[in-house]
């Protein structure tokens, strides 16, 4: 998964809206390594769980405590920081 989306980014492809609106247009400077980590994290996150909104990457935060949860809520915070870069 990792390795599509740094041949993703190194041919200039266009993210789905979901992507970008979740990590932003492309990594911060001097960032790469740990925006890709947090992008296949994402990506592997919507398949793993069913995510299939066209603008939302995650969908709602899940209700239950526990990994799921957990996950999600470090993905949101780790994203928000790759935004404001």
């Amino acid at each position: 998964m990792r390795a599509r989306i740094e041949d993703a980014v190194a041919r200039d492809l266009l993210f789905p809206a979901w992507f970008e609106n979740m990590l932003g247009p492309a990594a911060p400077p001097g960032r790469a390594d740990d925006w890709l980590y947090t992008a296949t994290d994402v990506v592997l996150y919507r398949v793993l769980h069913g995510i299939d909104s066209p603008a939302d990457a995650l969908g709602p935060a899940p209700q239950e405590q526990g990994h799921r949860r957990t996950l999600h809520e470090r993905l949101v915070v780790e994203c928000a920081g790759y935004r404001k870069a």
